[in-house]
């Protein structure tokens, strides 16, 4: 089966801050930022050839899942994902969760480039949260079989599971 991907990432940032004075508005400091990257199939810059999505994807508590970029991912028609460039990821925690989620901190061959120190760095997911990082360039975030393959997702704690959706755009 041939596949081809397209695809587009948006985002929108908008806020107002506003100051009354008495009954009268006295100002306003409105923020409006939207962002929006097209995605076409391929390998190079804005260009990507695998997504990977599931979702309710639940972690026990105290629990973490894997997920090696480069081995063991299936796309939605069971084609095998082995990638050298992660382009994009979202992961959205559900809003009822009462444990936060870590990304992060694999120990062993942890996808490098999106944290500090890919062994021991976390980016922390609220309840509720969004997680989404894009890299369109055509190096992406790197993707090494072996040695820098594998995204940890962690609860934080005892008591109670997680629940997020994942979604990846990889080349």
């Amino acid at each position: 089966m041939t596949q081809s991907l397209s695809g587009n990432i948006s985002l929108q940032f908008i806020a107002t801050l506003q100051a009354n004075v008495g009954l009268a508005l006295a100002s306003q400091a409105p923020i409006a930022r939207k962002v929006s990257i097209d995605f076409a199939d391929g390998a190079g810059a804005g260009a990507a050839h695998m997504v990977y999505s599931a979702a309710a994807e639940s972690i026990a508590a105290s629990g973490s899942k894997t997920y090696d970029l480069n081995a063991s991912l299936t796309d939605a028609f069971g084609t095998s994902i082995v990638a050298t460039k992660l382009k994009a990821l979202l992961i959205v925690a559900d809003a009822n969760n009462a444990n936060d989620l870590l990304v992060g901190a694999a120990g062993s061959n942890p996808l490098a480039g999106i944290v500090g120190d890919a062994a021991s760095d976390i980016i922390v997911v609220k309840p509720g949260g969004v997680l989404l990082l894009v890299a369109p360039q055509a190096a992406g975030y790197a993707v090494a079989a072996g040695s820098a393959d594998v995204l940890k997702i962690a609860n934080s704690s005892s008591g109670t599971a997680v629940v997020y959706d994942i979604a990846a755009l990889l080349a």
